[in-house]
Order: structure tokens, then C-alpha cells, then sequence
């Protein structure tokens, strides 16, 4: 029940986000569109005594996509995908081999493209892309599980045991050179097939291994992930392009119209202290307070001079629970690069799977702040969020009731 409750929830976040973006930048040019791809995780393996190998680790992704064309050929597309990384090796001499699921992850994507037309409707669109991967695994700081077994390949038997090992990172960065064939339908639908190929720099999964062949001595190893994967996907999106768009217009077309909304898309991190008020069985009060992270990607929209309307999808996490927040924020310019905000925010606990706690899944704050423009493209901003309903039951601090607060401080990059 559990593990269904966090599907539908994801279901849930994937389709606020893409209503929200639709109806309140609606007037600029953007596409909303939803992939899914096929992805093989890559593994490194280090054997001391050269015995094993990686095998094919195969699982489906999916999540939604924001793309804003900067020319009649250049885009820039922000992603957010959930992908599950798989884990598992075998012994060179054996086809046979055993595998199971090692993560679940956040993406965040920020993608460049370039159209390359090649017949009416076609195009060859290479691009790269800048990722940010969040692990949601709450044992990230011990390791999760033990595996043993055995394999038997030519009259050999190898038995093994490995153990996850928690030197891994929450947050890691990869990047993707991609290349994708794209097709429009009409004015408004585009389908694009596309192959990428992540590498990464930090350490997502670790196995130590220890293993012995036909009773000889122990050999040790590692098989090590950083991220990497390959993808085969496809992707469709509703193109809400204005009438300076067009994919018949003219090179005049490029300047917007004067009573056009212009909307920005950027990315948001920083500092995140939270505080979890709650009470003990026998009604005293309690808490609980930490400093973590949180990272968002956002959407902003100038409705006049001095009013902004904005939406976020962010990441946050407070000791074991990891929350995905969905901000709707409502901005006044209150000086020439100043601006307060505020408005409703849900919460949502995507880790509900622990036999120490009990979550309400859904929860909703009110949130204020204040916001600095740096630069046209570089912005810091200060933020606090009073939690309304109560979320957290946790067993092993004695929280009961929970309802949680945060104090954010953080800088953003604006398109």
C-alpha cells in the first residue's frame, strides 16, 4: 500500500506541475510535454582477481519537461524525471546473473538543443544536458542490504557476498550529450525520439564484494556507479507557441508583442533549516530540528509592472524524510531590484516505506519571503514556510503529530 500511495503521489506532483505551468505562463512560448525512456545503468567493476564482469541493468523512466525556444532553431528545456538504478554483476564465465533495485532518484535536466531541419515537418536536434541527481534512498548514510548466493558456469562455482556501502552521494551532478529526431504535428504537437548517454562524477552506488572459486582463496572487489546510464526514450509535448512563434514567420517574428507576458525559467538551491514541532505520547511538547538542502526549478511570470506570478517544483529533506514541494508564489516589486512574495505551498513525503515512521503524505504551509535580484540573471532570496497539517509520526524520536517549518536561504539562475 505504501509503495502505491508513492506512485500516485508522483502522478500527482507530475500533473499539478504541468497545470500550473500551463495556465499561468500560458502566454509565453513554451511546450509541455511528458517522455519516457528506456535506460541500461553502467557499472564499473574493479576485481583484484579479474573474474567479474557488468551486466545489462535495464528499467524504465519517465517525468515531464518545460521548453522555452529561444530562437526559431535553439531551445532550452528543463526536466524533471524519476528513475529507479538498478544494481548486480556476474562471473565472466556464467550467462547467468541476478539483479535488484539499488535507488530511486530524482533528475532535475537543464537542456540545450539545436533544430536542424532536414525535411518538411523533421529535424536532427543535437543538444547536451546539465544534470542534477537526487538520491531519495533514507539509508544513504550506512548502506541498505546484503546479497549472497551462488553461480556455477564451464564446472566452476563461484559463492559471493556483497554489502552496500554508504560512501555515496545524495546530490550528484552528470552530464548528457543527447541527440534526438523530432516531428511536428500540426501547430502545437511535437514527438521527438531521442538516445542519451549520462556520465557522471560522484559515487551513486557501491558494492563491496568478497567471492570464492572453486574453494580457493578470497578475492575481493567493487562494482561502482556513478550515475551513468544510457537511454532510448521518447517524448511528447503540446507546443503553446504565440503568434510570433510560428514556424512559418518570418525573421521578424522573433520580437514579442507588446502586450505579451514574458516568462522566465531557472534554478534555484541552498541552505534549508527545518524544525518539526510535534508532541510526545503523553502530550508534551517536542521536535526536531536540522540544516539540509534543497534545490527547485522554477517558472516566473511578469503579469504587470510590479506583479509576478511564480511556480516552483523543489526538493527538500529533513533528517529521514524527503519532501517534493510544489510553491505558488505571488510577487510584488517592491523596490527597483527588490521584491516580497508569498502564497500556498504543498508538501509532499515521498519516502513513505519505513517500518520507524508514519507519514501523512500530503501536507500544505504558507509561505513568505523576500527576494534580491542580483544581476538580470543571478537572484538570492530568503524564505519561511509555516506547516498547516500535521505529517510526521515518527517512533524512534517520540514525534508525534508533527507539523514542519522551514527557514531557507538560497541563490537562483534565471534564463
Amino acid at each position: 500500500q505504501k509503495v502505491f500511495m508513492k506512485k500516485i503521489s508522483l502522478q500527482i506532483i507530475i500533473a499539478v506541475f504541468i497545470f500550473i505551468s500551463y495556465h499561468i505562463h500560458a502566454q509565453s512560448t513554451v511546450s509541455l510535454g511528458l517522455e519516457g525512456f528506456v535506460t541500461n545503468d553502467q557499472y564499473q567493476i574493479h576485481d583484484q582477481g579479474n573474474n567479474l564482469t557488468s551486466v545489462p541493468l535495464l528499467s524504465i523512466a519517465g517525468g515531464a519537461t518545460v521548453r522555452k525556444e529561444l530562437t526559431k532553431r535553439i531551445f532550452i528545456e528543463g526536466a524533471l524525471t524519476f528513475k529507479t538504478y538498478w544494481e548486480g554483476y556476474t562471473y565472466k564465465n556464467s550467462g547467468v546473473y541476478g539483479s535488484n533495485d539499488a535507488l530511486y532518484a530524482f533528475l532535475l535536466s537543464c537542456r540545450f538543443g539545436y533544430k536542424i531541419p532536414i525535411a518538411k515537418g523533421f529535424s536532427i536536434v543535437p543538444g547536451a544536458a546539465a544534470i542534477l541527481g537526487i538520491n531519495t534512498d533514507s539509508y544513504i548514510a550506512s548502506g541498505r542490504s546484503i546479497g549472497y548466493g551462488t553461480l556455477r558456469a564451464n564446472g566452476s562455482t563461484m559463492k559471493y557476498r556483497d554489502d552496500e556501502n554508504g560512501d555515496v552521494w545524495r546530490f550528484f551532478p552528470m552530464v548528457e550529450p543527447r541527440v534526438a529526431i523530432e516531428k511536428i504535428f500540426g501547430e502545437h504537437f511535437v514527438v521527438s525520439a531521442h538516445y542519451s548517454r549520462s556520465f557522471g562524477v560522484a559515487k551513486v552506488v557501491h558494492l563491496d564484494i568478497e567471492y570464492i572459486i572453486d574453494n580457493g582463496a578470497p578475492q575481493k572487489a567493487q562494482a561502482i556507479s556513478h550515475g551513468d546510464f544510457t537511454g532510448i526514450g521518447l517524448n511528447v509535448a503540446y507546443r503553446i507557441a504565440n503568434k510570433n512563434m510560428s514556424t512559418n514567420n518570418s525573421v521578424k517574428a522573433d520580437k514579442p508583442e507588446a502586450d505579451e507576458h514574458r516568462t522566465s525559467f531557472g534554478f534555484k538551491a541552498g541552505l534549508n533549516r527545518s524544525v518539526i514541532n510535534g508532541k510526545e505520547l503523553d502530550g508534551t511538547a517536542t521536535g526536531y530540528i536540522g540544516i539540509e538542502l534543497y534545490a527547485a526549478f522554477f517558472a516566473e511570470t511578469e503579469l504587470n509592472k510590479n506583479w509576478r506570478f511564480e511556480n516552483e517544483l523543489l526538493y527538500s529533506f529533513t533528517d529521514e524524510y524527503h519532501f517534493l514541494e510544489i510553491p505558488i508564489h505571488l510577487k510584488y516589486l517592491l523596490l527597483k531590484k527588490s521584491l516580497v512574495f508569498g502564497g500556498p505551498k504543498l508538501d509532499v513525503i515521498i519516502n513513505n516505506d519505513n517500518e520507524f515512521y508514519d507519514f501523512n503524505n500530503f501536507g500544505i504551509s504558507i509561505e513568505l519571503g523576500a527576494q534580491y535580484e542580483i544581476t538580470s540573471r543571478i537572484i538570492c532570496e530568503i524564505r519561511y514556510s509555516n506547516g498547516l497539517l500535521p505529517q510526521v509520526n515518527d517512533f524512534v524520536l517520540d514525534i508525534y503529530d508533527g507539523k514542519r517549518n522551514t527557514l531557507r536561504l538560497g541563490l537562483g539562475f534565471r534564463f
